[in-house]
This record gives C-alpha cells, structure tokens and sequence, in this order.
C-alpha cells in the first residue's frame, strides 16, 4: 500500500516537472524571437529616416508614383548626411534605401551568398519565372549564368541585328499607313512594349506572332503581356502581398491562367525544339542563325549536364518576361525626351544619316552601331534620368557593417537606382536633360554612379543585346521622323519597370 502510493506520488512529480519543463521551454521558444526582435528594431532604428506610422510606416510618403519618387528625393536633396534612408511597409517590414555610390558598391561587391535578391519582392514572380537568372539563389545562378553566357557572345548577338531591323520596320510602316494630313500621334508605350515583345519571342525562340499589327487572338502574346501588368498589381496592392488573398481574387485567377498559358506554349516550344536537334543533328549545325533556345539546348555545365526542359522553360520566360518590358521602358522614356529636346533629336538624325549616307537602304548593321556616339550618349542620359529598373531589392543574410551604420541580418535593401542617378550631391544639375554629361570615361565621377544595367556579381547578362536593340530601334525611328513629346510633365509610377502613369503620346511627321 505504502509502495503504490509512494509510486503514484512520483508519478504525479514527474508529470508536474514535464508541465514545468514545457513551460519553461515554451518561455524560451517565445522570449528569443522576442529579444531578437526587439535587438533588431534597436539596431534598425539608428538609421535615419521620415516618421514611420505605427500602422502603414512610410507608405503614405514613399509610395511607388511620382510623390513618392519626388519625396525621395527632397530627402536626400535636403539631408545629404544621410546616406540611407530607414522606411518601413505596413508595421513590420523595414526597408533601408541607397542612393549613394560608395555604399551601393560595397553592398554589390559582397558575396552573392551575403546578399541575395529578396524573395519578398522577387518571390511574387517565382511561380511565373521558376528559378531563372533573375531570382534564382546563388549556387543555381552561378551554374545556369555559365551556361547561358556563350548566347551573348558579340558573334551570336551580331545576326540579331538585322532582325531588329525587319521588326522596326513594321513599327514604321504601321505609323506611315495611320498618318492623316502629314502626322499622327501615337500612345508610345503601348506600341514600343509589342515592338520589343516582338523582338524577345522572335529572338529567344523564332515565334513570329504579328503582335504589332493586331494578331488579338494570340494567346501566348497576350498572356505575357497581361501577366506583366498583373504583377505590378500584385506588388503595389497591400492586401496583396498575402498571397493566399491575391490567388482567389480575381486578379489572382487571371494571373494563374496567363502562368499556366505561357508555360504550357513555352513548353511545347522547347520539347518541339529538342525533337528536330536530335532527329537532325547535321542540319541543326549547319543552320547559319540560331535563336536562345538552339544556344541553351546544346549548353552544359561543368559536369557536362545540360538543363532540363523545366529549366530551359524558367529561362525563356524569364528572358520574355525581363527583356521585352525594360527595352520598351527605355525606348520610349528615349523617344519622349528627344520629341522634347529637338536640338538633339536633330543631331541624332544628322549622325544616323552620316552613317547611311551612299546607301540605299535604312537598315543599320553592326558595324554601324559603334560609330553612333551621340545617340548612345542620348540613350544613356535618358537611362540616367528614367532608368527602366528603378530599384534592385536585395536582403541582408548576415549583419552588415558598413562605415557609419551597422546593418542587422534579415533587413530588406533597396538599392535605389532612380535616386542614385539623381542625386544633386553627385551630378550636376540632376534632372536636366544633357546628353554632353556622358562624354567622359567616368560621368557622375564614380564607378558605381550609373547603374542601368546594375553591376557587381549579378549584372545584366543581356546589357549587349538590350543596347543594340536601343541603337537600332531609336535610330532608325529617329531617321525616318520627326517626332514631338505631347505629354509635357509625365508623372512615373515605379514597381519593377518604370513607366508613366499614363501613355506618352507623341506626334510622328515624316522627318525631311
């Protein structure tokens, strides 16, 4: 009797220390993210920054449209001492700004392991792009940047050029055949966007769909470009950021259609493809042109694995997705400038038409496009002051120290391209207009002042290939008319690409 109790006694004991050790476990488990939160918030908050509401933090003041683009730079216009800026989305989630190159370059010099893209930007587009170039982790952007490298080698990008030609021809034709009395006036961005879609299906996998002249019943064209519009809202709709909340709106649905469109045509585009590789590989060799998906069927990695039809797939659409929006963002804010600036437009002309003097045709090869210095000169000024991609977001993997602020790991980086090419206490009379400031080795006076193209470990891989396509479509637009902005004062809205709030609409005559 006496054992039994004794025995119920210590049963009772252990019972009550494993509550205990329960207890005081789930203490720990709920005090360190405390303590590490509440460590991280006294870290971040030595940073400066606006006032920062309790709830919406700095959206009010920094949203993605002009006033928020404007407010930031009267920021750093009126407090050059700070570097960085401290914002926060919401309640929770901080981002630090940059706008200065010497803190820009010490954050793209770091490992990419380090510094990795951050997935709460970059993670909206994972279900559409997989892990291509532009999001995927280091290890798998290392192996695939390897093997897609050869594709822009000058010799495979030089072919392309006489392609750009044919498509800027059908832009041009089509302005010809709408002119009433001399002119007519064409919604830009809208137009160039099916130009540049155009060139990227044409380019990466030979699909000729005649998006330009109003092909409406393509499926494929308009699922990436309605897929492209989507993720903006995704990205500038609060509520959306719950991805649970953006997949049953409509919205949602929408976009997952577009997704599921896109890759099932990729898809069959790519086995298609790898079919007649195999079947014909005589004639695969001899073919004088070959488009993205001939250069990375045949690529392999250092192991002699090639990659898969799911990852030739992420690649495709992520170079249709990223190639054909940033191109028709920089040739339009281009074309708008220079219908402003007819000074300069006109010298532009003047330079093409030296170059096709004692021609008979318009078309501008590759051997011509070295000898356009001043357009070049043009083009980059207008990425200056309208760079197609206004932020990198990167996200701190480890603490950061950097010469005046400690960054805590787990903060979110915006590298802020648009403010850095901007920045009054770098160039000379920032938001003006002047191409001349680009005949240096080293405008802006640093190596990291003008980032279009980004720079470090994770630059564009198609810098080349966009450039050309600037060159040609810019030039020979230029060549064939004179064009007059319409839209005076633009306001921008920036999410991924930089565009206006509404069409640039810009007058086209016939140039003399």
């Amino acid at each position: 009797m006496e054992y039994e109790f004794i025995s119920e006694a210590l049963n009772i004991n252990n019972v009550i220390t494993v509550i205990v050790l329960l207890l005081c476990a789930l203490c720990i488990a709920c005090i360190r993210p405390v303590y590490l939160y509440w460590k991280f918030l006294n870290e971040i908050h030595k940073i400066p920054g606006p006032y920062l509401h309790p709830l919406w933090g700095s959206l009010d003041r920094y949203p993605p449209n002009e006033k928020g683009l404007q407010n930031a730079y009267n920021y750093i216009l009126h407090d050059p001492d700070s570097k960085l800026i401290l914002t926060r989305l919401g309640p929770f989630k901080y981002f630090i700004i940059f706008s200065f190159p010497e803190e820009i370059s010490n954050l793209l010099c770091m490992k990419s392991t380090l510094l990795p893209k951050d997935d709460y930007i970059y993670g909206t587009l994972r279900p559409y792009l997989g892990d291509g170039l532009l999001i995927s982790n280091f290890y798998k952007w290392q192996t695939r940047r390897k093997m897609l490298t050869p594709g822009f080698h000058y010799e495979i990008l030089n072919p392309y050029v006489l392609l750009y030609n044919e498509i800027v021809e059908v832009f041009i034709r089509k302005c010809e055949e709408k002119m009433e009395n001399g002119a007519v006036i064409i919604p830009i961005f809208e137009s160039i966007t099916l130009l540049t879609l155009d060139v990227m299906l044409q380019c990466v996998c030979s699909y000729k769909s005649d998006c330009q002249i109003g092909n409406e019943e393509d499926k494929y064209v308009n699922a990436i470009k309605a897929n492209a519009e989507l993720t903006n809202k995704q990205i500038t709709t609060l509520l959306y950021h719950c991805r649970p909340i953006f997949y049953l709106s409509p919205h949602g649905f929408a976009w997952r259609k577009n997704n599921r469109i896109v890759k099932e045509q990729s898809m069959k585009v790519v086995q298609s493809r790898r079919k007649f590789v195999l079947e014909n590989p005589k004639l695969f060799e001899t073919r004088r042109s070959k488009d993205f998906i001939d250069i990375i069927l045949t690529s392999k990695d250092k192991t002699g694995k090639a990659l898969t039809d799911e990852g030739i797939v992420e690649e495709m659409t992520t170079f249709l997705f990223a190639g054909h929006d940033t191109t028709a963002s920089a040739i339009s804010w281009t074309l708008h400038l220079l219908g402003l600036h007819q000074k300069y437009q006109i010298m532009c002309r003047e330079e093409v038409r030296e170059v096709l003097k004692d021609r008979k045709s318009e078309q501008l090869l590759c051997e011509d496009l070295p000898k356009l210095t001043f357009l070049t000169m043009c083009i980059k000024e207008s990425m200056r002051l309208y760079p197609p991609v206004y932020a990198i977001y990167r996200k701190a993997n480890d603490d950061i120290h950097l010469e005046r602020y400690f960054i805590p790991k787990g903060t979110s980086l915006v590298i802020s391209i648009g403010n850095l090419h901007t920045n009054p206490h770098i160039w000379e009379n920032p938001l003006e207009y002047n191409p001349m400031r680009f005949d240096c080795e080293l405008p802006g006076g640093h190596p990291f002042s003008f980032l279009t193209f980004s720079a470090g470990h994770r630059n564009c891989i198609g810098q080349k290939f966009a450039f050309n396509e600037l060159l040609v479509s810019i030039g020979r637009i230029i060549n064939k008319f004179d064009i007059e902005s319409l839209s005076k004062e633009p306001k921008r809205v920036s999410v991924i690409i930089l565009k206006p709030e509404e069409d640039l609409n810009i007058r086209f005559r016939l140039a003399e």
